[in-house]
């Protein structure tokens, strides 16, 4: 199953205790999918887990009827979920919080617990996840300017950052940030897609350290065989023009080691001295070498400009 899927299936369960957040959790849901028809709400339902949640909440919120049948009308297997009018209910009279209101609602809840089952109800209603494995991104599609205005002003309430696109005229609203994605999925209940997140970004985390340090190695083993090359080209020059013989003690054991051990470390080439030396000291005595190497290629090039 997709993590999307899997998310939206989560956040189907997740079913408030607090009558104020079925409310506004089911206000939300019939504010994006829900339409009125002859005293009924017919609200659209993307599965069977969605329609159960939709059912539970219309039964504990409202004292009308509440039917689940097959959208006949959709080839994805969607459901529609009918909410009937409670006996006696005029829209004049119906109270707050009620999905049998003026028109569709479309107010944002007060509450802090109700703000977190609005959130829930967007992102399980118009909410895609994509697995995190292909990056962070997560989008929700809307129909209008002012449900999208509404939930990024209440996302930003909760410190989280959000954009603004805009597909085939209508708002998508998303978020890139691996945090702010957390945070939502904290906000909403999602704990097992949170669970499930964070592992996929500690892995990933992992995987780019790693590469961080294989490709810090390679970078490292490059140069030092660029050096070594330079040091052997040095030597073999200093030994063809003067002879190693003529070198100082020092440099001319050096000089030989490299010769004997052209892939060695500076380190290692230290290990094979006697006494041993440390990488410095070794590091010290191919620079005098680099340096004499360089004076015979000066005097070299002036002899043949004579």
């Amino acid at each position: 199953m997709a993590f999307a899927a899997r998310l939206r299936e989560e956040l189907a369960r997740v079913v408030p205790q607090r009558r104020c957040c079925q409310q506004a959790e089911l206000m939300a849901i019939v504010s994006l999918d829900g339409r009125p028809a002859d005293g009924r709400l017919m609200v659209q339902a993307a599965n069977a887990a969605v329609a159960r949640k939709i059912y539970t909440l219309g039964k504990r919120v409202s004292s009308g009827g509440v039917r689940v049948n097959r959208d006949p009308r959709s080839r994805r297997g969607r459901y529609l979920v009918e909410l009937e009018r409670p006996a006696g209910a005029s829209e004049e009279g119906a109270g707050e919080g009620d999905p049998f209101g003026d028109g569709l609602p479309t107010s944002v809840p007060r509450r802090d617990c109700c703000r977190r089952a609005y959130v829930r109800a967007v992102i399980m209603s118009r909410g895609s996840l994509a697995d995190p494995e292909k990056g962070y991104h997560l989008e929700v599609a809307l129909d209008t300017d002012a449900q999208a205005n509404d939930l990024r002003g209440v996302l930003e309430q909760y410190g989280v950052r959000t954009g603004l696109v805009r597909r085939k005229g209508k708002p998508v609203v998303y978020l890139k940030d691996a945090d702010d994605i957390a945070e939502v999925l904290r906000l909403t209940g999602g704990h097992g897609s949170l669970l499930a997140f964070e592992d996929f970004r500690v892995l990933k985390e992992m995987r780019n350290q790693i590469n961080r340090l294989v490709n810090a190695e390679a970078a490292n083993v490059e140069k030092a065989v660029s050096a070594a090359m330079r040091q052997l080209d040095d030597i073999r020059l200093i030994a063809e023009q003067v002879g190693l013989s003529s070198l100082p003690p020092s440099l001319a054991e050096v000089a030989r080691l490299r010769l004997e051990h052209p892939d060695a470390t500076l380190a290692d080439l230290g290990q094979l001295v006697r006494p041993p030396l440390t990488k410095s000291a070794v590091n010290h005595r191919m620079r005098r070498l680099t340096a004499l190497a360089a004076q015979l290629r000066r005097s070299s090039s002036a002899d043949s400009g004579n």
